[in-house]
């Protein structure tokens, strides 16, 4: 502050001197700056250095697994991964409708031994033919544009298995 008003205290007097004044007067007014620009950068690099010697010492402080970096965590060995959870079972409601079947093109309905289009082919539901809904799946699907979940069915000779519901009305 004492250095300020010297420079306005100098900048009065020299401004009567003219063009030399006017030189004398920056010259002062830009070595003031610069010891002041000086002096922040000293502060700037002791608050800096001591954010750093306190980081330093937090991880000094730190357990042993936080004070890894990432390069040492990559390179680490993963080992071998858990095993995969069991598929969800097909979960399967009990039920008892009686069905129509309802085919798009008055042909067959396919009845397999699993809940899915994988299952092996056990016989055919003819179009509207008269069955029984005997249990409800928890998968459903779209098959030829039509959503529905599978479910198993017995017909009138005692083919028992799995049956695309959209196929069905109940």
């Amino acid at each position: 502050m004492k250095k300020v008003l010297s420079i306005v205290f100098m900048a009065a007097l020299l401004t009567a001197c003219g063009e030399t004044g006017d030189k004398a007067l920056k010259a002062a007014a830009k070595a003031v700056l610069e010891e002041d620009n000086a002096q922040n950068s000293e502060q700037q690099s002791a608050h800096e250095s001591a954010q750093q010697d306190l980081i330093e010492q937090e991880l000094q402080d730190a357990p042993e697994f936080e004070r890894g970096s990432v390069a040492d965590i990559d390179s680490e060995p993963l080992g071998q991964l858990p095993p995969k959870p069991a598929a969800p079972q097909n979960s399967e409601r009990v039920v008892r409708h009686r069905a129509t079947v309802l085919t798009q093109y008055g042909g067959r309905v396919l009845v397999r031994q699993a809940p899915s289009r994988g299952g092996r082919q056990l016989g055919y539901l003819y179009d509207q033919e008269e069955v029984w809904v005997v249990g409800e799946t928890n998968r459903c699907e779209t098959i030829n544009g039509l959503y529905g979940c599978w479910v198993k069915v017995v017909d009138v000779t005692g083919l028992t298995g799995y049956s695309f519901g959209a196929y069905l009305n109940y």
